[in-house]
């Protein structure tokens, strides 16, 4: 690579041009990167939902979620496959490989459903999981002033909806909570079987009258004109006089018999959407979510000033409030972490003028700080990586790294012409000596992360983009080490004399050094003396080290630490089949109890409409909740403490629960869900599914670390079962399917198209009066039929069974998933006491029956783990690799390698002195830790084969290394720990990575630098002392 410093110093307007173009580059492309929350990943993951109004949890596993799950079952790649089945709504989740084509799957999987045999009026809505699909913004609206919802609705549905479609980004804009006019005919079944005038009759006659049918075309002077009947309701009256049927009076005169008189038409206000409460006062909810490829700040910005217009519009009639807002978060965590790597940078420069006294070097050393962070952006704007949690953690860790090989390079140069050496040669040689210690040291580094790309599933996925923004930035620094700092040392390094304000004289083949010199001499001599210290100094190491891994079992353990956004979210779960209207009015003692609460700014509350498919409706059929189970999103003060917060609203919210009611509280967010365990049971019979799930619920509830023990495998289950008669129905002039469909009619309505009333189209449904059906007896007593009306039990059994109210397959296999919320830090451990508690009831023989394992935050943190533990195995051997290629020898790496263990004897103290648990952040700083601290071992290592080259003996060359490498690595990593201390310090808004990581990495590196400056001198000279005598051992026997 010292090619590139040839150039730039022959070169060296064109070098300062081509850097303030990258600097100018670097700037303007930070403007243009696009902003969110997290890395846009679409995992290979098809959610598919698809509400059937009405029916039993039987009959939708049996004629929704079955011919569901054989089509995904069928889409090559498929690993796990779940189906939930409850009241009116089935639900399948299909996970495939990682690296699969997920728009592939997605048309595999549309494809296969549509060639399903589903029930009429069944649409399945099928959609892939992206990372960044949460909303980017909700809002509530509230109206004032006398204004109705439904006339608010109405307005915001005209007005603002449309604005907010339109808003560059936005893929979906909904409205909930609003009620809209419907026309409904309410059917009384007497006065119809007085008139005999079946259901079915009405339906037919309506259907017929009110639609748009193409009847071909006329020619018209020469040309075709479509032509087009219509026939189409225009007002209540006009439906009420439709004639639905005759009779005949007592003089036998026909008698037509219309509309109202079987019927009441009515126009109602129908709640289409949910229900929404911003405050206990009734409202609209609204939710902007944007498209994979927007940016989330400018769609969040945009969709927000558009409220605002709406609102500023309508200030008499509307309020509004933010609930959540994206880039609040998103921006927030910018600013912080520009700060902390700001602060970070001017540690790193502090750290170059305390070591060089010399303001000019230390200028030219700390442009390639900003240097290296803007040739990284730009290179993040090339590749389509955009600014996030990630890749901010990944320019921030960046900052403790890349200043470090311009350090190298000034440090040589500044000692070479300190000797007297005329600039160009002080440039050119000082560069040389160093050029591939920092080129082997940089490309180890960058190795290190190369496994993060193979290893697949989340971990990679998640992480890449962060590996890819700290190997541009090192990538960066190198080019810039080996040809800015040159160009600038021409211009800026300055001595007075032959000596400069750190002396370098050399005296034959002594060398005066500077104050770190002269400490670090006497202390390696003493560790060279001879082999009883030299083994002593390795007993002392290896001790620390197993010092140091006894700590670990007092470290907790966590998959993934949460943000810092003070929202949490209160679930009121009602039992199965429990009416809106109780749901309600349970949610509204609930946002009574967290009125009172005087860290709660806002409360919204939202319960699904029965035909929602959002993704309030999903997260319920995941987890075993009742469809209109109310969410309750509690906007706290931003200086709350989230997980105390949490502790006590879960403690005065409990008498809400009880009876069959669940009151659960979260947090949201990137890490929401990572404190739950889950245990997943299999079988052939629903019996003994249910027996192991019992036991399982109970094992696991006498554990105090865990909390809301429960499964999804409901048993209180209600179904009325009507076993239709063939023979006495036939009878009757009936079938089954007529009876089924009349009984719909009855219990559900059948929606009938639109109608026009006033100019505004409003939906049309028919019903029967059902309000007299309070009883099985009563439901015996209707009469059924067309013509001929008989009761329904005189044509079948109507009876009440106890049913499952939800049922869940997994792999096409009954299911039951048992969770429970983890209620402390260490994540980790309370993993391993479950693990022990399901491997008990296996070694016992209670889950002979069932298929048990364990999923949830226990398989993701498994997974994860494993992952990183394989990626830092390969790391290691990447490094090994790369550095026999540098060194051309199988020995002196393993020599460097020596200095891999020293990082643990800091690493873990780190962690436990700051309580920080290790978990995946922690983990990728480890990771980072293999390429980090051999480069201290490279620097020493390369000068010694230097003057090894040269003919200095091994002790010489050992101590002379020490004496001319130990300043720029104790400067290297004071400025890497400094840089690393305010993100290691934190929390800051994006912290999800940078406070473990940074923790790691300067515990490590304190340690690594310390202890490598004894112990990779030692091991180098008893190897080289192993070397020498085999050689000589060597010559005798050829002789």
């Amino acid at each position: 690579m010292f090619f590139l410093t040839r150039l730039a110093a022959a070169r060296r307007s064109v070098t300062i041009l081509i850097a303030l173009a990258v600097f100018g580059g670097g700037v303007a492309s930070w403007g243009n990167l696009k902003q969110e929350l997290l890395p846009n990943i679409d995992f290979p993951i098809v959610t598919v939902i698809a509400p059937y109004p009405g029916a039993g949890t039987a009959d939708v596993a049996e004629q929704v979620a079955a011919p569901i799950e054989a089509a995904v079952a069928a889409v090559p790649g498929l690993e796990r496959l779940r189906s939930v089945s409850t009241t009116g709504l089935g639900f399948v989740s299909a996970e495939f490989a990682y690296g699969s084509d997920v728009k592939e799957i997605l048309r595999l999987v549309e494809a296969g459903i549509n060639g399903a045999s589903l029930p009429d009026g069944v649409t399945p809505v099928v959609r892939n999981y992206n990372i960044n699909s949460a909303a980017v913004v909700i809002a509530t609206l509230s109206p004032k002033g006398g204004t109705s919802l439904t006339e608010l609705a109405a307005l915001a549905e005209s007005e603002l909806m449309p604005e907010l479609r339109g808003v560059d980004g936005v893929s979906s804009a909904d409205l909930a909570g609003g009620s809209e006019q419907q026309a409904i005919i309410m059917l009384d079944a007497a006065k119809l079987a007085a008139a005999r005038v079946s259901v079915a009759q009405v339906q037919g006659i309506i259907q017929g009258n009110n639609l748009t049918f193409p009847a071909g075309q006329l020619p018209v002077d020469a040309a075709l004109v479509p032509v087009s009947a219509t026939g189409r309701f225009t007002s209540i009256e006009q439906l009420q006089q439709l004639v639905v049927g005759g009779s005949v009076d007592a003089t036998g005169q026909p008698v037509p018999v219309l509309l109202g008189q079987v019927a009441t038409v009515t126009l109602a206000e129908v709640r289409t959407t949910g229900w929404s409460e911003t405050n206990g006062e009734p409202g609209l909810s609204l939710s902007v979510s944007k498209s994979a490829e927007a940016n989330t700040v400018k769609t969040a910005e945009g969709s927000i000033a558009a409220i605002d217009e709406f609102v500023a519009n309508h200030s008499q009639v509307v309020e509004r409030s933010i609930v959540t807002d994206s880039s609040i978060f998103i921006l927030e965590s910018i600013d912080a972490l520009l700060k902390e790597g700001g602060l970070g940078a001017g540690f790193a420069v502090l750290v170059i003028f305390i070591f060089l006294l010399n303001l000019r070097s230390t200028v030219v050393a700390a442009v390639s700080i900003p240097l290296s962070v803007l040739a990284a952006i730009i290179l993040m704007a090339t590749t389509g990586i955009t600014i996030n949690i990630m890749t901010l953690g990944g320019l921030a860790v960046a900052v403790g790294r890349v200043v470090d090989d311009s350090i190298v390079v000034l440090e040589n140069i500044y000692r070479h012409r300190s000797q007297g050496e005329p600039i160009g040669d002080a440039v050119l040689s000082g560069t040389r000596e160093v050029a591939s210690a920092i080129t082997s040291s940089t490309i180890t580094t960058i190795a290190v992360f190369l496994p993060l790309g193979v290893v697949g599933g989340l971990i990679s996925q998640f992480f890449l983009p962060f590996a890819l923004t700290v190997t541009y930035a090192l990538l960066a620094s190198l080019v810039v080490a080996l040809t800015v700092i040159p160009v600038l040392a021409y211009f800026l390094v300055k001595v007075k004399g032959r000596s400069a304000s750190i002396p370098y004289e050399v005296k034959g083949e002594r060398e005066e050094v500077s104050i770190w010199g002269r400490i670090y001499l006497p202390i390696l001599g003493l560790a060279l003396r001879g082999r009883i210290t030299k083994f002593a100094t390795l007993a002392i190491s290896a001790g620390l080290f197993v010092g140091s891994f006894s700590l670990v079992a007092q470290i907790p353990t966590q998959f993934l630490n949460s943000g810092s956004e003070k929202v949490l979210t209160v679930t009121v779960n009602p039992p199965l089949g429990t009416s809106t209207d109780l749901v309600l009015e349970r949610s509204r003692e609930a946002y009574a109890i967290l009125d009172r609460d005087a860290d709660v700014q806002l409360v919204t509350t939202s319960i699904p409409g029965e035909s929602a498919t959002g993704s309030q409706t999903l997260t319920a059929a995941i987890t075993g909740r009742a469809p209109n189970a109310a969410r309750m999103t509690v906007r706290l003060d931003p200086d709350t403490d989230l997980a105390v917060a949490k502790e006590r609203l879960n403690e005065v919210l409990a008498p809400v629960g009880g009876d069959g009611w669940n009151i659960t509280v979260e947090e949201i967010g990137f890490a929401a869900g990572s404190n739950a365990i889950s245990v997943i049971v299999t079988g052939e019979r629903a019996a003994d599914v249910e027996a192991a799930s019992d036991l399982l619920i109970d094992t696991l509830s006498e554990n105090d670390n865990l909390s809301n023990v429960k499964s999804d495998l409901v048993k209180a289950g209600r179904q009325v079962e009507i076993t239709v008669d063939p023979s006495r129905a036939a009878g009757a002039g009936l079938s089954a399917a007529q009876v089924a469909g009349e009984l719909r009619t009855l219990l559900v309505g059948a929606p009938l198209g639109q109608i026009s009333v006033d100019g505004e189209k409003v939906s049309l449904s028919m019903k029967i009066d059902s309000s007299l059906m309070t009883s099985l007896d009563a439901l015996r007593a209707y009469q059924v039929g067309t013509v001929t009306k008989v009761p329904l039990a005189a044509i079948a059994t109507v009876e009440e069974i106890s049913v499952a109210s939800s049922i869940t397959r997994i792999d096409q296999s009954l299911a039951a998933n048992v969770t429970g919320e983890i209620a402390v830090a260490d994540t980790g451990a309370v993993n391993a006491e479950v693990k022990s508690a399901v491997e008990d009831l296996k070694a016992r023989g209670s889950l002979d029956r069932v298929s048990v394992r364990l999923a949830g935050v226990t398989e993701q943190q498994n997974e994860s783990f494993s992952g990183l533990f394989t990626a830092m195995a390969v790391a290691i051997l990447l490094v090994y690799l790369t550095m026999v290629l540098v060194f051309n020898s199988l020995v002196d790496p393993l020599v460097i390698m020596f200095s891999l263990p020293l990082a643990v004897i800091g690493a873990f103290p780190a962690l436990l002195i700051t309580d920080r648990p290790i978990g995946i952040s922690a983990l990728i700083g480890f990771l980072m830790l293999i390429g980090i601290v051999v480069t201290n071992a490279i620097v020493l290592l390369d000068r010694v084969e230097q003057l090894r080259h040269e003919g200095v003996p091994t002790k010489d060359a050992l101590l002379r290394a020490g004496a001319t490498r130990v300043r720029p690595i104790l400067m290297t990593a004071v400025a890497t720990i400094l840089a690393l201390l305010p993100l290691a310090a934190g929390p800051s808004e994006g912290s999800i990575i940078a406070a473990e990581l940074g923790t790691v990495v300067i515990g490590g590196l304190l340690s690594s630098t310390l202890l490598t400056l004894l112990v990779v001198p030692v091991v180098y000279s008893l190897i080289d002392g192993l070397k020498s005598a085999l050689s000589r051992g060597a010559k005798p026997a050829a002789r």
